[in-house]
């Protein structure tokens, strides 16, 4: 069936971001640059593409080349290149960034406009879309998206107005769980639509390799605690660990060089380093369970991968209690607790067994790409509806982006309460 046949192109979505390495992960090349909410929006670029809408995608100049465009372009989707880094900062903000941010919206002229992860180009987006008659769904990457007082530590008062404008005035805000649901509703009076994480298979299947690691994956930043995988390897030289994803971090070159320096002189720690998305599935394969030591998470992709795997998930963080309440694995508030459940998992292999069963059958039901797919095209959809005409936009102009927020008109025939 022709993607005309589908949905004759009415429906159109613009996705907006600015992250590492979404155009490439989009186009289907390996890069071990992007995190998990890259993923997630590079994977909902393709299978909305493939699923017949005309979709766009705004991203950072720094990753466009014409190369990269034809690519896209020979999937479906359109690359729409928006600024370079560089210049003056304060000067560079509102001379080059908004005016070219602002150009880039206007080029990809399209009805829907979708940003994942708290940041000022949410109230930039959000004020396009209300000057121009188009519609913006925001969607939550992570738990401290929601809670004001991580949101105040994290960005300087011109993002923090602008994150928080465009987060009051978004047509929709996407949530991965319903713990986040009731976080929205409770700090910031939302009624947020949950549409779970996308996870698509590896092409790979399972292998038989002997199962011998436990495994920690993530980008070497502050909020994920690799130090504390460290310290369990030292504690538990009986039991052997494999570290993967260090890579650094803007801010957090320091701690990167700290952890791959100590994890190599640690005998019983294999560390892997940043390994492209491609190949992770092998180390799952390799591992017999998943640890997890962050402070926040938003609905980790490395749940997903290791519970696909049949692995338990050990974590200091618990999406959606589906570890304390799921049978998914074990939360735990520190080392010392993750260091027990590491030893009950090794000695009862019954249990090990049926929690990761538990796991397996958990994804398969609730993370798969054509229910998510569907949620997502329906809501696109019912926006689409209410968008009448692209009219030229004028000049950028963000003086009222602090202005008092009004409540979000939400959208409750896409809502899965």
């Amino acid at each position: 069936m022709t993607r005309e046949a589908i949905y004759r192109g009415d429906t159109d979505i613009c996705l907006v971001s600015l992250g590492a390495s979404v155009a490439n992960l989009a186009a289907g090349r390996n890069t071990q640059a992007a995190g998990g909410a890259e993923l997630q929006v590079a994977r909902l670029t393709r299978l909305l593409s493939d699923a017949g809408l005309r979709v766009s995608l705004v991203a950072s100049s720094d990753e466009y080349s014409e190369e990269l465009a034809r690519d896209m372009q020979g999937k479906g989707i359109r690359l729409v290149p928006s600024y370079q880094e560089g210049g003056i900062p304060y000067l560079r903000y509102f001379y080059a960034t908004i005016p070219r941010f602002w150009g880039a919206l206007k080029r990809a002229n399209s009805s829907v406009y979708y940003l994942r992860g708290s940041s000022g180009f949410v109230g930039m987006t959000a004020e396009f879309c209300r000057r121009h008659g188009r519609r913006m769904i925001f969607a939550v990457s992570s738990d401290g998206d929601l809670q004001p007082e991580l949101v105040g530590e994290r960005f300087n008062w011109r993002d923090r107005a602008l994150y928080r404008w465009g987060l009051q005035r978004a047509d929709a805000v996407v949530v991965q769980t319903r713990v986040q649901q009731e976080e929205l509703k409770r700090h910031w009076g939302i009624d947020g639509i949950l549409i779970r994480s996308l996870y698509l298979r590896p092409e790979s299947p399972p292998s038989d390799q002997p199962k011998e690691h436990v495994l920690w994956a993530g980008r070497a930043r502050r909020v994920k605690r690799p130090d504390l995988f460290l310290e369990l390897a030292r504690r538990m030289p009986e039991h052997t660990f494999a570290m993967a994803g260090q890579r650094e971090m803007p801010g957090e070159e320091v701690l990167c060089q700290t952890i791959t320096e100590e994890a190599k002189s640690i005998p019983n720690l294999l560390f892997l380093g940043a390994v492209p998305f491609g190949e992770m599935a092998s180390w799952y394969d390799r591992s017999w369970l998943f640890v997890n030591t962050s402070t926040t998470e938003g609905f980790p992709n490395t749940f997903l991968e290791a519970w696909d795997r049949g692995l338990p998930v050990v974590a200091t963080v618990d999406p959606d209690r589906l570890l304390s309440e799921g049978g998914l694995g074990f939360v735990c508030k520190d080392v010392d607790e993750i260091a027990a459940r590491i030893e009950l998992l090794h000695r009862d292999r019954r249990l090990l067994a049926e929690i990761g069963e538990r796991a397996r059958a958990y994804v398969a039901s609730e993370h798969q790409r054509d229910g998510i797919v569907s949620r997502y095209r329906n809501l696109i959809a019912s926006l689409s509806a209410g968008v009448t005409g692209r009219p030229a936009a004028p000049a950028p102009d963000l003086a009222g982006a602090a202005a008092p927020a009004r409540s979000q008109e939400g959208v409750s025939d896409a809502s899965d309460h």
